[in-house]
């Protein structure tokens, strides 16, 4: 997706770093930090941009809320 997007190609490496930070933002999530408002503050950064980014209008912090209330019942261990 990232190379349809930009055109980068990340290779292994950075696959590994994404997949790093999800699961990052995942143990997070589950240890309760101030999860969603980050990502409310990250979406009204993210649609102040111009042009805008496609997209942005389809987070539902509501169904993050949902997600997240799952993630705190099964702690994602370090």
């Amino acid at each position: 997706m990232i190379y349809d997007f930009s055109r980068y190609e990340i290779g292994d490496q950075g696959i590994q770093e994404i997949r790093k930070g999800v699961l990052d933002a995942l143990r997070r999530a589950s240890e309760g930090h101030d999860f969603v408002d980050k990502i409310m503050m990250w979406r009204e950064t993210l649609a102040s941009y111009t042009p805008s980014l496609v997209g942005l209008d389809a987070i539902d912090i509501d169904f993050v809320k949902s997600v997240l209330v799952v993630f705190k019942a099964h702690h994602v261990p370090s």
